[in-house]
């Protein structure tokens, strides 16, 4: 469940917002956000936005960038 966080909690905020960092795989990236939300998740257990801006902190460390996108209405 902890790399699904991240997009869950920016689509319920009314966003969607990814992080991105050129030259990473889909696979490195998807490795990243699962050990960046197992760490928020140890830090702030108990508070959601909190947990979020401790997993972005975390990609952040490691490089990555945020970017929102834009939804996509059918």
């Amino acid at each position: 469940m902890g790399h699904r966080l991240l997009p869950l909690l920016a689509l319920l905020a009314g966003c969607a917002t990814e992080v991105y960092q050129p030259g990473k795989t889909r696979e490195q990236t998807q490795r990243d956000i699962h050990i960046c939300s197992e760490h928020a998740k140890l830090v702030a257990p108990y508070n959601p936005v909190s947990t979020l801006e401790v997993a972005y902190e975390c990609l952040e460390q490691k490089g990555y960038r945020r970017r929102t996108v834009e939804p996509v209405i059918g």
